[in-house]
């Protein structure tokens, strides 16, 4: 009778555990930041409610995001690629990246985070014209964008852009001197390792912070509408229904730990309606386009 029993509990396991779908959300940068927390608790808040879809965290961080994003579309099955406005930037700036039709919006997190570019060299912008002044960035990223921006705009400051794979490590190049400035995004988590030497040349977006001002109030042209956004991709191949229920899913556990991560980077939870992320993905891919028209591509 016990191994009758067993044998019954082992097929219900089965059956329930083959019932459950895991599906990877695959993050393309570095996995202890506070922007992959706030995806994590996303999907452990998800996990939690339903049993329907077991959510897992995948790291593959470089290339801008496109070694996730590629990684997302070879996935045999649904996947969801949990990525920023560099997803749309990179395709423009190189030659070798992903396709942004190839996805579509599953979901939106977190919306207007602001880009800076730091020194302990120089105090303001203005004190670059003249000089050859070198600046970390990450390759396929809007802090690339913002320092071409720059150099396109104001011809008399020359730029020479190091790349890195991560801002923590252009900055502590920035804080030990090695380099003139990095460019990072605002927030409490970033301004709480800079001490009293560290200066802000100025942020990308409309909004001001503290005594920060902005690029656009420097006449720094075209960085005004350039901020910092989190989606929730998913391929085109994926099923209409599958891409709606798991958007509702997300959408539903963004919670108080999630809104409290975006706005300690100085972003705004946003959530949109199912019905306009088609038109939002076209919008912010036509945005970009028209910002980084006359950048070259490398």
């Amino acid at each position: 009778m016990k191994k009758i029993l067993a044998t019954l509990l082992a097929v219900l396991s089965l059956g329930v555990s083959a019932q459950t779908r895991t599906i990877p959300v695959v993050w393309p940068f570095a996995i202890g930041s506070p922007q992959a927390n706030m995806v994590r608790s996303i999907i452990d808040s998800a996990n939690k409610e339903q049993n329907k879809y077991q959510f897992i965290l995948v790291n593959k961080p470089g290339a801008g995001g496109s070694i996730a994003a590629n990684h997302v579309l070879e996935h045999d099955g649904p996947a969801v690629l949990a990525s920023t406005s560099s997803f749309y930037i990179r395709p423009l700036l190189y030659k070798d990246s992903h396709n942004v039709d190839q996805f579509q919006i599953a979901s939106t997190i977190c919306t207007g985070q602001p880009v800076a570019i730091y020194s302990k060299k120089l105090s303001t912008l203005s004190e670059a014209q003249g000089r050859e002044i070198n600046i970390g960035v990450i390759p396929g990223s809007i802090t690339t964008l913002v320092t071409k921006a720059i150099k396109r705009e104001n011809p008399e400051i020359k730029i020479q852009e190091i790349p890195y794979k991560g801002t923590p490590d252009a900055t502590t190049d920035m804080l030990a001197g090695h380099i003139d400035g990095s460019t990072d995004f605002i927030g409490k988590s970033i301004s709480s390792r800079f001490d009293s030497t560290v200066k802000v040349w100025g942020i990308t977006g409309t909004k001001n912070f503290g005594t920060f001002r902005t690029f656009a109030q420097q006449q720094v042209k075209g960085l005004d509408n350039v901020t910092n956004d989190y989606f929730m991709f998913v391929s085109s191949k994926t099923d209409t229904i599958t891409r709606q229920e798991l958007g509702r899913l997300f959408d539903a556990n963004i919670n108080d730990r999630t809104k409290a991560l975006c706005e300690d980077d100085f972003g705004t939870v946003t959530v949109t309606p199912n019905n306009r992320l088609d038109a939002l993905h076209q919008q912010t891919k036509s945005r970009w386009i028209q910002l980084t028209q006359g950048i070259a591509r490398e």
